[in-house]
């Protein structure tokens, strides 16, 4: 996910405006709207819309802002939901292009909280299994100390 977002930040990701700066002109439009395909107008404008930022930030800054919001509940997620919302408009904008299905804002949004939940879930066992295993291993210890 890391990856991901640099690759966003610093233009190295495959979207139209950095495709044309590389020399491929034939790819520069948007697949929905045939305007010039920018990380600000693939990602930037639907979260603008969605957290009420000012459309005039750079995509760097809409991150750094969006750091700072939390994910309200009932959603279930305790992190930030950036990176899965950014990679659910990603992979829909693909399944467009390769697949010429199209997914609603809404299933969109859906499939980014999705993700965010897995990754929380799978976050929140890593560390209970790390406890637990932390746990076992002081009770062995404790145990080898009495046996003596």
């Amino acid at each position: 996910m890391k990856t991901f977002l640099w690759s966003i930040v610093h233009k190295a990701i495959s979207l139209g405006s950095n495709l044309q700066r590389r020399g491929m002109t034939s790819a520069t439009p948007c697949v929905r709207c045939q305007d010039t395909e920018t990380e600000m107008h693939c990602f930037g404008i639907s979260l603008s819309k969605a957290v009420h930022l000012a459309a005039v930030l750079t995509f760097p800054e809409v991150v750094v802002k969006f750091r700072k919001v939390i994910c309200l509940p009932p959603s279930g997620i305790s992190l930030n939901i950036l990176p899965w919302v950014l990679w659910a408009i990603w992979t829909a904008r693909n399944t467009l292009i390769f697949e010429g299905r199209y997914q609603s804002p809404e299933e969109t949004a859906l499939k980014g909280i999705k993700l965010a939940r897995e990754w929380t879930n799978s976050l929140e066992r890593r560390t209970y299994l790390r406890v637990s295993k932390s746990n076992r291993e002081h009770h062995h210890r404790l145990i080898s100390i009495t046996i003596r």
